[in-house]
């Protein structure tokens, strides 16, 4: 609503992100669009994108060069714009925001910012089952320590949890099941008697059918997924 710019944010990454300073740098170049943009070395992998020596985008990927490009970087899935981009998006219920918004912009002499992410900050993608597996236990080291275990004061345990492990609210977790170590049991899940995870994800309202052995592996709704 209104003239304010706003921010979009992919779906399918975890990151730390100066939010505020974000969008302090969108308002600060006046640009229709600002990106977010981390020095990665899997800007090869992804494309990267090319600022001039004021932070100004002059090159996206592959697809268009408007020289003087002085640094490049990977975008991370966030992303400020102007309420005036509505007009220059297709009328169309799916587009393709890179070449359908991002390269019209540049060829129209728009705009389009870039604000680089600090040093060390972190962003991983989470768009597969093994990317969203790593990102949990990876943050399940920060959260629950090497060694500790986090239980919500509402699940219900009756196995064993060895840590690092996580269970979270409204979780059960069955006689003589085992969780951990490693393993994030989530909001609502259930671990059947018997059930082993290991290095293993139940995502939200998930069941890990009585007598499973998970390891690498992330169930969801009564299905599971495995690494390999």
């Amino acid at each position: 609503e209104g003239d304010a710019p706003f921010l979009v944010l992919n779906g399918d990454m975890c990151l730390d992100l100066d939010v505020a300073g974000l969008v302090a740098r969108h308002r600060a170049r006046g640009a229709l669009i600002t990106l977010a943009l981390r020095d990665d070395p899997r800007k090869r992998e992804f494309g990267s994108i090319g600022y001039d020596a004021d932070g100004d985008v002059r090159r996206i990927t592959q697809r268009i060069d408007r020289s003087g490009e002085k640094g490049s970087g990977l975008f991370i899935g966030v992303q400020v714009m102007e309420s005036a981009i509505f007009a220059r998006m297709p009328v169309s219920e799916r587009f393709e925001i890179i070449p359908e918004v991002w390269v019209p912009v540049l060829e129209s002499g728009g705009r389009i910012a870039s604000f680089l992410q600090a040093p060390g900050a972190r962003w991983w993608p989470v768009g597969s089952p093994a990317e969203l597996l790593d990102a949990n236990l990876a943050e399940l080291d920060v959260a629950a320590g090497a060694a500790g275990v986090r239980v919500a004061p509402t699940s219900r345990v009756e196995g064993e949890v060895i840590g690092p492990a996580w269970i979270g609210a409204d979780a059960v977790v069955e006689r003589g099941a085992r969780v951990g170590p490693h393993a994030v049991v989530s909001r609502g899940a259930g671990v059947g008697a018997g059930a082993q995870l290991e290095r293993a994800l139940a995502l939200p309202d998930a069941r890990a059918a009585a007598g499973a052995r998970l390891s690498r592996a992330v169930a969801f709704a009564d299905e599971v997924w495995r690494d390999g």
